[in-house]
């Protein structure tokens, strides 16, 4: 109770103070008697506040294939949870390229056995280390990706920016979790 009073004092004195409203939204998500309501109007609040103020949507072009794109995003493909449910995916998704092409979005460099078997599984690897939120943004939009699989949520390296301003026409939230707040 103490953290979520200090996070409305915060947000009294500055209502578009983005990480405020972030550890507010989180806290309220894992908070066993908050009304619904109330979950979606900071929610809204802190996807208003993360929302670029021009659209950067791209015509997606048709293409021959009819096998999905599908991006997976995120900073963790390492010795991490995300990392270790990943790897064994990743490691089985090029015996089905005949179904889908699979794009692993890597925002973080990392460099560790878990990493190095993600980076060479097969699939089609992209070191998104270093681009800013509008250039990763653009980057997945230019892949025509059918589906983005976000693997970050609200973490602390979360480029949720990018996921509210939809690059790819569907969204999905898999894995991923709390982070620490610095």
């Amino acid at each position: 109770q103490e953290a979520r009073n200090c996070l409305d004092r915060i947000l009294t004195e500055n209502p578009s103070h983005a990480e405020a409203l972030r550890c507010k939204d989180f806290y309220l998500h894992y908070h066993d008697v908050i009304d619904i309501e109330t979950i979606r109007e900071t929610s809204q609040r802190y996807g208003e506040q993360c929302r670029p103020q021009t659209s950067s949507k791209k015509a997606v072009q048709s293409r021959q294939s009819c096998r999905p794109r599908i991006g997976f995003l995120s900073s963790n493909f390492k010795s991490h949870p995300v990392g270790y449910m990943t790897c064994g995916f990743f490691a089985e998704a090029p015996n089905f390229e005949q179904i889908a092409e699979v794009h692993i979005l890597a925002t973080a460099k990392n460099d560790d056995q878990i990493s190095n078997k993600i980076r060479f599984s097969g699939n089609i690897f992209h070191d998104l280390s270093g681009h800013s939120p509008t250039d990763l943004t653009d980057f997945i939009q230019d892949l025509g990706l059918d589906i983005l699989v976000d693997l970050e949520g609200m973490s602390v390296n979360s480029p949720l920016s990018t996921c509210i301003s939809k690059p790819a026409p569907i969204l999905i939230k898999w894995v991923g979790g709390p982070d620490r707040v610095n």
